[in-house]
């Protein structure tokens, strides 16, 4: 995994677990 994908898979770790991302935004997309 590259730093980029790090990043990347963390958001959507999160996203899978049904956390929510600090930005407002991440839960519209």
């Amino acid at each position: 995994m590259s730093g980029s994908n790090s990043t990347y898979w963390f958001a959507q770790s999160l996203y899978t677990q049904g956390f929510s991302y600090p930005n407002p935004y991440a839960n519209r997309r």
